[in-house]
């Protein structure tokens, strides 16, 4: 769209328009004037003196204005008017641009001096690479002060002083005849307020918008400021910048959208191809949950840029703002070194990214979210030393699955299970049997291998507790209740029912709320081979899935080796039914396999006791998988921190801008109390919100709530408890998690990627340019402002004013002749 505006002083003149000869009509107009004009005179020769003056002439001049009608004299203006094109100069304001180029070509730094008003062109002028390099290695004190000042500073500075310059600043010539408008580009294109210039001569002075004194911008997307132009229509786009891009879709299609409608992209290029000397940590692989007693395995990626052979220290240690707690040990974590390694340089003038493998020692890390922190060594005189440190979060959570498996009698089931729990590095297990004789076999405790523990401390030790064809008249009432609260904190509980019928005892114990089943005693459904399928809940479980093909995993459960013998039960409320026998002699939907929460536990119920009959032919194909699942599915289900009242968690400890961050909670109160007791979202010092959870789970008292919509920067979860008698809060736990833009890395490449810009401008129709060639735009932009011809007319005898002042004539000379008696 052009913005048209009229120079100032223009051309006046009169013309005549009409299609007879003007001379010829003016002599006839003047002859008519002057023969009416006489022959008037006759008639008031006897009047008053200035009757027969004025009426002739009045009659003289209207006959003389009839007839000047036919030569329409027209009063022509004659001028240029400019149609102001619209230009919209962007400039780059991701983080690449805080950084200077002291390796950029010297022919380059010395056409940058003088682009900068450092030094004079008269001094480079007409000289070749040779005499350029020999005048930068000179003593020359003016130019080795330019240089020195262009290799300090930033692309984002010099970008400034190439457009604000009140003396050289492109700007400023751009403003005039162009209608100039300024933005930056980031994660977001930002208008920036731009003085205007008014007429040609008469610029008003550009002063430096206030830009900031580094640029901030986390990503480069280079596609906002073209889809930006195409949308405010104008005639084209100055785009400063290294061409980084490195989020979003490829700016080359709108670029060739814009082109087709005129409108040509002029990319000016900032930086330069060589790459200076600079190392960073640029990301670590690390696990997403480590076990505390497990050695921890990562990888760094290092970028490495430097002249072989440099001496470089890769360090990992806590980083001194690190939360990280043992809250069981009440152990605090400082920063402490946890692994260092010496690593030289790659061959001269390299430039590469390096992975570099990692091992933290076994229980370096106590459990909880601590934060960590990578950092390779300074080198002297390298371009940035931003990326030199990244820091990030682990969670670190309980040691290896611990199980302890109780059983009355050896019975095959004990037997495989023990067997399979054993070979399975990463399970400790510790199975117990009552003995080989009668119900009123003893049941060994203490620490020995096979004996149940003698504490409640030592229960809690264990992550899953499988409890056999076992009556709970061997244990004693105090045991039976540390069972049921080790479940309620969270522990897993396996029931499995024997032909013996000791279920039933569970039922009349301390064990009672932990059923998910009520049992018949004395009966049983057997009596027939009984085939398996799975319900509708449990087609969804993952512990049941034995192969990852949801309809394979059905049919492998309806051929399975079949039961001689199920124990007869029924659900009850709250008990979820996985597995149950299928049509048959007996009574459908008996109960295989149910599960039921209780408190922060899980309990499993399986009314059958030959799962090792799975192995028939097949082996540990099906049996192995099923036990493994259920141990993985029934442990407790951990929190990244917690205390004896409390737990806290979040699903991850990193995400991305915009991922939603879900937040687990429990409480020994079952939810949260209103006004004693709650959880704050911090970041930094700043208290953002309270966090309101949903209803707790009727029987596990966990709680959830989502945070959504959270910008990239660190975050922490702080639990607080109120004082009802004081009102004064006390902090409990604290868990970090951060939100990390990791969709590009702005230190990732220091050089530009000129080839890009250089696509863009031949995509468009424009013309790529260096930054030190900036002073070519006014001359490159000249035909976006067009100068025309405008001539303006006003006829003087057409229209109103004709027959208004032929009017007024008329009438003013019917008022003197009735004023003289001549009407």
């Amino acid at each position: 769209m052009f913005l048209s505006q009229t120079l100032s002083g223009p051309e006046w003149g009169i013309e005549a328009r009409g299609p007879f000869e003007p001379t010829l009509v003016l002599g006839l107009a003047i002859v008519l004037g002057v023969f009416a004009w006489l022959y008037y005179r006759r008639e008031v020769v006897r009047h008053d003196r200035r009757a027969r003056w004025l009426l002739p002439g009045l009659r003289a001049v209207t006959v003389i204005l009839l007839v000047l009608i036919f030569v329409e004299p027209t009063v022509v203006q004659q001028g240029q008017a400019l149609e102001r094109g619209r230009v919209l100069v962007v400039l780059d304001e991701s983080r690449s641009l805080g950084r200077a180029d002291p390796s950029m070509p010297m022919s380059r730094k010395l056409a940058l001096a003088v682009g900068l008003g450092l030094l004079d062109e008269d001094r480079i002028a007409g000289q070749t690479e040779e005499e350029l390099e020999d005048l930068a290695t000179s003593t020359d004190v003016e130019v080795q002060r330019a240089l020195a000042e262009v290799e300090s500073l930033t692309r984002w500075q010099r970008a400034q002083r190439l457009l604000f310059d009140s003396e050289r600043g492109v700007l400023r010539a751009l403003s005039w005849p162009h209608v100039v408008e300024l933005a930056m580009t980031g994660e977001q294109l930002v208008d920036v307020p731009l003085a205007v210039a008014d007429s040609a001569g008469e610029a008003e002075e550009m002063a430096s918008p206030v830009l900031g004194a580094d640029p901030a911008g986390a990503v480069t997307n280079l596609n906002l400021a073209v889809e930006e132009a195409e949308r405010r229509d104008v005639q084209a786009l100055v785009l400063l910048s290294d061409g980084r891009h490195n989020v979003g879709v490829s700016p080359l299609e709108a670029a060739g959208r814009l082109g087709a409608r005129g409108a040509p992209v002029f990319p000016v290029g900032l930086g330069s191809a060589v790459e200076p000397m600079d190392v960073g940590v640029l990301d670590a692989h690390v696990p997403a949950t480590v076990y505390e007693e497990d050695r921890i395995e990562g990888k760094l990626v290092l970028k490495i840029s430097a002249p072989a052979g440099r001496r470089l220290e890769v360090i990992i240690s806590l980083a001194d703002d690190s939360p990280g707690v043992d809250t069981e040990r009440d152990v605090p974590v400082g920063a402490t070194q946890l692994w260092r390694r010496e690593i030289e340089s790659p061959s001269e003038g390299s430039s590469g990214i390096v992975e570099l493998a990692f091992v933290l020692p076994a229980n370096s890390l106590s459990r909880g979210r601590p934060r960590l922190a990578a950092e390779i060594s300074v080198l002297p005189g390298e371009a940035s030393t931003r990326n030199n440190r990244l820091e990030f979060l682990l969670t670190v959570k309980k040691r290896d699955l611990r199980i302890l498996l109780v059983d009355g009698r050896p019975r095959w089931t004990w037997r495989y299970l023990k067997r399979l729990f054993e070979r399975d590095e990463k399970v400790s297990v510790k199975a117990v049997v009552a003995g080989l004789g009668s119900d009123g076999a003893a049941l060994p405790r203490g620490s020995c291998e096979m004996c149940f523990p003698e504490s409640r401390k030592e229960l809690a030790e264990y992550d899953l507790v499988i409890f056999g064809d076992i009556s709970t008249s061997l244990f004693r009432e105090e045991e039976l209740t540390w069972l049921r609260d080790f479940v309620d904190e969270g522990g897993g509980l396996i029931l499995i029912a024997g032909r013996r019928g000791h279920s039933a005892s569970w039922t009349e114990s301390a064990l009672a709320p932990l059923v998910p089943v009520r049992i018949q005693a004395g009966s049983s459904a057997s009596g027939a081979v009984q085939r398996f399928r799975l319900t509708a809940a449990g087609k969804s479980i993952s512990s049941v899935k034995l192969d990852d093909d949801p309809e394979a995993n059905e049919g492998i459960w309806q051929l399975l080796r079949p039961g001689l013998w199920v124990q007869a039960a029924e659900a009850l409320p709250g008990a979820e039914v996985w597995v149950e026998t299928a049509p048959g002699r007996q009574k459908d939907g008996v109960p295989v396999l149910a599960r039921k929460r209780f408190g922060r536990g899980n309990v499993l119920y399986l009314g059958y006791e030959e799962t090792w009959r799975w192995r028939y032919k097949v082996a540990d194909r099906y049996h192995a998988r099923f036990w493994s699942q259920q141990a993985d599915y029934f442990r407790e289900e951990d929190f990244a921190v917690s205390s004896t009242e409390l737990a806290l968690d979040t699903d991850r400890a990193s995400y991305a801008p915009g991922d939603p961050v879900r937040v687990r909670l429990w409480s020994a109160d079952r939810g949260v109390a209103e006004g004693t007791f709650g959880v704050e979202l911090w970041r930094g010092e700043k208290r953002l919100r309270s966090l309101t959870f949903d209803s707790p789970d009727g029987t596990s008292g966990i709680q959830a709530t989502l945070l959504e919509g959270l910008e990239t920067g660190r975050y922490v979860l702080r639990s607080y408890r109120r004082d009802e008698e004081s009102g004064d809060s006390f902090a409990q736990l604290t868990l970090p998690f951060d939100v990390v833009d990791g969709r590009a890395d702005e230190d990732l490449f220091l050089t530009w990627d000129e080839d890009l810009l250089d696509r863009l401008a031949l995509r468009s129709g424009g013309v790529y340019l260096r930054e030190e060639q900036i002073r070519r735009l006014p001359e490159l932009l000249s035909a976006k402002s067009l100068w025309r011809d405008e001539t303006s007319q006003w006829p003087l005898t057409q229209g109103w004013l004709a027959l208004v002042l032929i009017s007024v004539l008329l009438g003013l000379e019917w008022v003197v002749r009735k004023r003289v008696g001549l009407l």
